[in-house]
């Protein structure tokens, strides 16, 4: 994987799940959570992972990881 992955949570529930699937499939990713930011990029529902520079659901994201 040459490109960063950007984790953007708030940590809810289903961020945790997410994150807990990220590091048991040893994918390594820069968690972002500073609400400037997040705003910033115009988020509103969470947790979004970022790869490849496409902004991935929650659904998409459990997808991705379980494709790994």
């Amino acid at each position: 994987m040459g490109n960063k992955i950007y984790f953007y949570t708030i940590d809810c529930p289903a961020c945790n799940v997410l994150e807990q699937k990220l590091i048991r499939k040893n994918v390594e990713f820069e968690k972002v959570n500073d609400l400037s930011i997040l705003r910033e990029k115009g988020l509103e529902v969470f947790p979004v992972l970022e790869v490849e520079n496409k902004m991935l659901s929650y659904s998409e994201a459990i997808k991705w990881v379980n494709s790994l």
